[in-house]
């Protein structure tokens, strides 16, 4: 199984990732650098040890031709992994490798940041297991960029549960962690206010029951507002989760929220880094479309990816689909200097693949065209269908915004059986009189065909 790290773009417009590969049962893991050119070609590629797990899950660029990678690697003393830190170059030259012992727990790194006096932080989740009982908990790092330890503080009171994201206080009195929890309360979604020396002086949590701050990410939109991404969840009469983005003001109130996903579908937002920009009027949000939480990472049903180019007031400037013939699970999105974007993620073909999955990686310009793309070839659709295979109705997510289109279906032998002049996203379309069998449609705009497929009514 593969799946993709943290890509991050340097001053030459290069990418860096990681990729990783591991087996169903985690017991076998290791993973590699990667360097890309602008056009998603590979520059070069570094590899670790072959005799040894380990795997590397956050890039941090720190100077000019200077980068730290962090994660996890086997212990030569414990069972449980050390804390790995490897500082590299922009050839992927290995400068220096530092090792620290974890205190018998396992890591996973979720951010990294260098604060006002360049000082790294990093935060993560901790894991250990006696039998079959399991101790979960968040941890905070902080150390000198030749990566010296300064604090390290582990919150395993057994409540605290999935750091998600940290950013610095605008006033660099300290920091405020997103985690799934932080106390025990029954609410997810929990923010943290800590000082420079770790010690929490605040835990509060979101006021919006429908809003989930899971899965997020967090940055600060200006000196007074955050943006935060979550699921944002409805009940009609079924649980439907959408993609949702809150901006909160510095008591973590809502300032207002929106939602982007449509009925009879879950969307979920990219596991890691979900939303990103450059400019707050170029902000590109991802997430999965028809995704299926129990059949992770191995869901048989064909998925899309979303992508979202939201304005400064969090309106949609244009969404756009990619896939819909196999599972595509979307991990990160990075905004990059020329006006786009790259999106990352794991892709899974239940009939060619046996609990293999393989990575993606898209390059898209600023209007949502793909420019390049590894290890997939995938289609661009600016409308979707919905499910397909289907029984008694078809659903249309319209990504062409502000206008509708019209619809045909028709038969094998060509005879139009469904003409709609205007459908817009949303739509559905009711197929329970139609015979069992393979049908075609197309959608039109100004007389122009904007999609066109197959169909097949179970």
């Amino acid at each position: 199984m593969t799946f993709p790290h943290c890509p991050i773009e340097d001053e030459n417009r290069n990418l860096y990732f990681i990729k990783g590969t591991q087996d169903v049962g985690y017991t076998n893991y290791h993973c590699k650098l990667l360097k890309l050119n602008v056009n998603g070609e590979i520059l070069c590629e570094k590899v670790f040890y072959q005799n040894k797990n380990h795997m590397l899950q956050y890039l941090l660029q720190t100077g000019e031709n200077s980068f730290l990678a962090f994660g996890r690697i086997e212990s030569d003393t414990s069972v449980y992994t050390d804390f790995w830190i490897v500082q590299f170059d922009s050839l992927l030259n290995i400068n220096w490798e530092k090792k620290y012992y974890t205190q018998n727990f396992d890591y996973t790194i979720r951010k990294a940041l260098i604060d006002h006096n360049g000082n790294i932080i990093v935060t993560g989740d901790l894991n250990k297991t006696y039998g079959t009982f399991e101790e979960n908990g968040i941890y905070l790092y902080k150390m000198l960029i030749s990566a010296d330890s300064l604090i390290v503080k582990y919150f395993t009171d057994w409540t605290a549960f999935h750091s998600w994201d940290i950013i610095e206080k605008i006033n660099s009195s300290g920091y405020i962690v997103f985690a799934e929890y932080f106390n025990d309360s029954v609410t997810t979604g929990q923010i943290a206010e800590i000082d420079q020396n770790f010690n929490i002086s605040l835990v509060t949590q979101i006021s919006n029951i429908y809003f989930q701050p899971i899965i997020h990410t967090a940055a600060w939109f200006s000196d007074s507002t955050i943006l935060l991404s979550g699921i944002e969840t409805i009940f009609d009469p079924e649980q439907d989760d959408n993609l949702g983005l809150v901006l909160l003001d510095t008591m973590y109130n809502i300032i207002y929220d929106k939602m982007y996903g449509k009925t009879d579908t879950s969307d979920y937002p990219g596991i890691y880094h979900n939303f990103d920009f450059i400019d707050k009027d170029n902000i590109y949000y991802v997430g999965t479309s028809n995704y299926i939480y129990y059949q992770i990472p191995f869901q048989q049903e064909p998925s899309w990816i979303i992508i979202n180019k939201l304005d400064s007031n969090l309106n949609i400037k244009w969404q756009k689909f990619y896939g819909g013939d196999v599972f595509y699970y979307v991990h990160d999105v990075l905004a990059t200097q020329d006006g786009g974007c790259l999106v990352t993620g794991m892709n899974y073909d239940h009939l060619t693949q046996n609990n293999e999955t393989s990575t993606f990686l898209l390059k898209l310009n600023e209007n949502g065209e793909l420019t390049s793309s590894q290890n997939v070839s995938i289609k661009q659709q600016d409308i979707i269908l919905y499910p397909n295979p289907g029984r008694d109705r078809m659903t249309i997510r319209n990504g062409i915004v502000n206008r509708d289109v019209s619809f045909e279906l028709f038969d094998i032998h060509g005879r139009m059986l469904i003409k709609h002049d205007k459908v817009g996203s949303g739509s559905v379309i009711k197929t329970s009189d139609f015979s069992q069998g393979i049908y075609f449609y197309r959608f039109m705009d100004r007389n122009r065909i904007v999609e066109r497929g197959k169909w097949v009514k179970e």
